[in-house]
């Protein structure tokens, strides 16, 4: 007995020995790799849950071209730009095969545009692509169809009304939409039962592919078909997806007009029709179930999970997003969705998308390509039916060809000059001849969805942009990102109009906006809105007034001296409640005024008639002696004018706003410092002055206009912009800048009072020589 086992046990060594010696026979030259074990291959250098990180660690060590033994099967991997290059693109005929993909294979067994070799293959691409150029893919015709499916989707991104969702099923219905118009002839209803199942089907089963089981099944397929698991529910779908498809196809069939396609499933059928008698036509029905659902899948999923990552990455970067939509208003406007013609001036937007596309890498692996004949490559021998592995993850972060590969940088396509350029390493549809079909109908949907939304719509996550994570879910067939929620706030374009209560006020923001209102259509827009505040204190008659907090009274004593004809001394009683009072309102304009705040303004109401009364006791017609007894003497002159506005009332008023005050904000003592050189011509006093004010924004919104006649689309009387807010003044100010500002100190810059004005908090300052 012992004798047996021996014998046993030398046999099973024998068989061992053999399989490792003699599966280097008859290969050639083949690339080098790690030693493989029979029937596991190198499944012990391999992580199932991470094979794109497996296979790229191996190539640091083997170099870009190497072998690997996926179980039984041997598998050639490149990696790195100049590798893939070569193969798919220099030699493309020899690396143009399609490799086994069990998770697919086992469906389709070969069939199918995707997947499908040889003649059969040539023949299926080339009549799809011609139905997918006839019925519009690359022309006018299909983006009418996708800025039409655009609209729809909109109206759904709408109706989240800036509340948490997932973006998965609504991005993916619409895009669904667009291959699901050109397959069966028409779109869906986001609601109906088909689009859903299909929805479904796919985004479940594309979950599976990239999960470390459909990467086991995939290396053991024989012995996962009897091993219960997540595969067997893909294999289930595939079989749903099929009887959908088929019984669409039965549909079509009752109701064929040869003569007159209306889809890609009636084009298809009439070619079976027309090749019926030829028992080697690659036209039947199996091949038209299998071509129509790769067209499903790629259509929908790609795109979709593209547009996932895009929102993520936005959201991570915001400063990126918000440079995006300047260009699209800049370009596009608001009064139209994007169109391809607006791409070419768009360089930003599609660095943005080419940069996203890059970095989510959503297919790293691309699908297996297999030589078609005994290769020679880089002084290695493939041998002919080798399946190759193409990583396009190592193709997308190759340092010789992106600066900063591991970081989002638009800037990867962008040139010197702010122009879009292209990247020979850009390969996300991958490259040779089996490039993705549906490229340019890809890269029209990515331009047209990405550009609609943004122009309509900002992305805000639910936490801190910081503590996004772009890590994938899983790596497998694609990179899924990580389920996630986000709000969407609506954006109006630099002119809208809001409701304060039952009053509309059109708003205008940024320079361009405010420029065509307030100075190319100055005498429309020159009246006054109104502001309740104000109105509970001058009925009509005066204008917004200025303020100043307490630092130095020399500044008002300069407008006190002209408006009362002299100068208060620095501790007078009257002048010191005169400032108290106008800095108190100050604040009260910023906030919410309640009617105990509001008894500043009657007091205001009965100080400023005492100076107006003791002028009248002394003044001299003719000569006048400040500002009061000049408009006293105007007064005289129009009393028989019963049209005049030179009024007692108008000029208590208009007393109050000469007594504005200004207050000076030193946060930069450095810029307070120049050479004495400089003094002479004061350009860098007066910069730094404008500096101050374009930072602090004292006045935030401004006074409210109102138009005086009707101009544009704004009815007369409208408030613009804002009845209360008024034009706001920041969105111009913002544009510029006149002097860089060096390094922060502790000082709190957040205003006080952020309402009419922008209130800085209280403060101390030191005053020094210059």
């Amino acid at each position: 007995m012992d004798s047996i086992s021996t014998a046993i046990l030398f046999l099973i060594l024998a068989l061992v020995c053999l399989l490792l010696t003699t599966g280097s026979k008859g290969k050639g030259r083949l690339p080098p790799g790690p030693r493989a074990l029979p029937f596991l291959g190198n499944l012990l250098q391999l992580r199932s849950q991470d094979m794109l990180t497996s296979l790229t660690k191996l190539s640091k060590e083997f170099g870009a071209v190497y072998t690997v033994y996926l179980g039984p099967r041997r598998v050639v991997v490149l990696s790195g730009y100049q590798a893939v290059k070569e193969a798919l693109v220099d030699q493309a005929e020899e690396f143009g095969g399609r490799g086994d993909y069990p998770v697919f294979l086992k469906f389709t067994k070969g069939n199918g545009i995707a997947f499908s070799n040889g003649d059969r293959w040539k023949a299926l691409r080339k009549y799809s692509i011609q139905i997918l150029r006839n019925f519009g893919m690359g022309k006018r015709t299909i983006e009418e169809r996708i800025l039409e499916e655009g609209h729809f989707l909109l109206e759904e991104l709408r109706k989240t009304q800036g509340k948490p969702f997932d973006p998965t099923f609504v991005v993916s219905r619409s895009v669904s939409n667009i291959i699901c118009s050109v397959i069966f002839g028409s779109r869906f209803d986001y609601d109906d039962d088909r689009l859903l199942t299909i929805i479904h089907l796919i985004n479940e089963n594309f979950q599976i592919m990239s999960s470390p089981w459909g990467e086991m099944y995939n290396i053991f397929p024989n012995l996962l078909d009897w091993v219960p698991g997540p595969h067997r529910r893909l294999f289930k779908n595939y079989g749903r997806m099929k009887d959908l498809i088929a019984r669409s196809v039965r549909e079509h069939q009752a109701s064929l007009d040869p003569d007159s396609p209306r889809d890609f499933i009636d084009c298809f059928l009439t070619k079976m029709a027309q090749e019926k008698q030829d028992p080697l036509s690659h036209f039947i029905m199996d091949t038209l179930l299998m071509t129509t659902h790769n067209l499903l899948f790629g259509g929908t999923e790609t795109v979709g999970t593209t547009l996932r990552h895009a929102f993520l990455l936005l959201m991570k970067y915001p400063k990126v997003q918000v440079r995006v939509q300047e260009e699209i208003d800049r370009v596009v406007g608001r009064e139209r969705l994007p169109t391809v013609e607006d791409r070419a001036a768009m360089p930003y937007t599609e660095a943005v998308i080419h940069e996203v596309q890059r970095l989510a890498d959503i297919i790293p692996m691309s699908l297996p390509h297999r030589v078609t004949r005994d290769t020679n490559f880089r002084g290695f021998t493939i041998p002919r039916g080798t399946d190759v592995i193409t990583l396009l993850n190592t193709v997308h972060n190759d340092p010789s060809q992106f600066l900063k590969p591991k970081e989002f940088n638009p800037e990867h396509f962008l040139d010197a000059n702010m122009s879009f350029k292209k990247n020979p390493a850009f390969m996300p549809f991958s490259a040779g001849r089996r490039v993705c079909l549906g490229e340019a109908l890809a890269r029209m949907e990515l331009f047209l969805y990405f550009t609609a939304i943004l122009q309509s719509f900002s992305l805000q996550p639910l936490g801190a942009p910081e503590d996004i994570d772009l890590t994938p879910l899983s790596t497998g067939l694609g990179n899924l990102p990580r389920p996630y929620q986000l709000c969407l706030s609506g954006r109006w374009g630099p002119v809208f109009t809001v409701w304060l209560g039952p009053r509309p006020a059109v708003v205008l923001c940024g320079y361009a906006a405010l420029r065509d209102a307030l100075v190319l259509q100055a005498d429309a827009f020159s009246g006054r809105g109104a502001m309740a505040v104000f109105e509970r204190f001058t009925r009509g008659n005066g204008a917004p007034f200025e303020r100043r907090q307490l630092l130095d009274n020399a500044v008002s004593n300069v407008i006190c001296s002209m408006v009362f004809g002299n100068r208060y001394g620095n501790e007078d009683m009257e002048f010191l409640r005169l400032l108290d009072l106008f800095n108190a309102n100050f604040r009260i304009m910023s906030s919410r005024p309640t009617p105990l705040n509001l008894r500043n303004f009657a007091e205001l109401r009965v100080s400023i008639p005492q100076q107006i009364q003791l002028h009248q006791q002394t003044q001299q017609p003719g000569k006048p002696r400040d500002f009061i007894d000049s408009f006293l003497d105007q007064i005289d002159k129009e009393q028989k004018n019963l049209e005049s506005h030179f009024e007692a009332e108008t000029l208590v008023m208009m007393t109050q706003s000469l007594l504005w005050r200004y207050r000076d904000h030193k946060h930069h003592p450095e810029l307070w410092t120049p050479h004495s050189a400089q003094i002479p011509r004061a350009r860098h006093t007066n910069a730094v002055l404008r500096e101050i004010q374009r930072f602090i924004s004292m006045v935030a919104f401004g006074p409210p206009r109102a138009l005086t006649f009707v101009a544009t689309s704004c009815p007369r009387k409208v408030d613009v912009p804002g009845c209360r807010p008024g034009p706001n003044l920041p969105s111009i100010l913002l544009w510029f800048c006149l002097l860089p500002v060096g390094s922060r100190s502790n000082t709190d810059l957040a205003p006080q009072c952020p309402g009419l004005s922008n209130v800085p908090p209280a403060f101390q300052l030191r005053l020094v020589a210059c």
